[in-house]
């Protein structure tokens, strides 16, 4: 089964995620820290004069939050207007201010922004999600400025998600109206082929329930990635 036959639109697929946010009225729909990985990039972001940072479905902003606290210009998109509503309200609690939220699709990329604008991209826990892969990373290519920095994770087969909900291609699974892909080392070889590859590495770390969502702990195992977005011929 094809997921192009299996999704007639974007809501298929994207739907679950709204819905989530929908039913989690109070506090976070993840966890309040960052992802686990994040912290130890900030200074190499530093040390590439990073600013502008890109934070594709940024959800309920644990991750937009934590960069913006430490002194870069992010801003989060995301589909669902409840997680952004979610963001906002946290941002003027702790007082943030450079902090802008958009509600956008990461698939229609580089809309609404102009083209070669961020410094950085960061895309966390999304890559799974995606149903038009290609485009997406084309569109990462066209809005992040030359030799930019992409930092990712994608889901491995020993994610402990794996298999759960239904097949739709290889290391593909829709659960619970959201897509979930899980990938190899030689994938991310083909996905980031306009991309430098300058870090890769394989993590583990365990994820709180999700209410309504994933109800009971969790490990995830992806592959961390650092890219540099390779420098178009003029």
């Amino acid at each position: 089964m094809k997921i192009e036959t299996l999704l007639t639109n974007k809501n298929d697929y994207q739907s679950g995620w709204i819905e989530a946010y929908e039913r989690k009225k109070d506090g976070y729909l993840w966890k309040e820290e960052p992802i686990e990985f994040l912290s130890r990039h900030i200074s190499l972001f530093k040390k590439y004069n990073i600013y502008k940072i890109l934070d594709v479905n940024c959800g309920d902003g644990r991750n937009c939050l934590y960069l913006a606290e430490n002194d870069f210009f992010v801003t989060g998109i995301d589909i669902s207007p409840i997680a952004l509503q979610k963001t906002l309200v946290t941002s003027n609690e702790r007082n943030i201010n450079s902090l802008c939220l958009v509600k956008a699709n990461a698939e229609e990329l580089p809309c609404p922004f102009p083209m070669h604008f961020f410094d950085a991209i960061v895309c966390l826990d999304v890559f799974g999600q995606l149903s038009n892969i290609k485009r997406t990373v084309t569109g990462f290519n066209e809005v992040l400025k030359d030799d930019g920095l992409l930092l990712t994770n994608l889901y491995t087969p020993d994610d402990e998600t794996f298999g759960k909900g239904t097949k739709v291609e290889e290391n593909t699974f829709l659960y619970k109206k959201t897509l979930f892909r899980f990938f190899t080392e030689s994938d991310i070889q083909k996905i980031f082929s306009n991309f430098k590859i300058l870090e890769i590495e394989k993590l583990c770390w365990e994820d709180p329930p999700h209410p309504g969502y994933r109800d009971t702990k969790h490990t995830h195992e992806s592959y961390v990635v650092l890219l540099k977005n390779i420098k178009k011929k003029s």
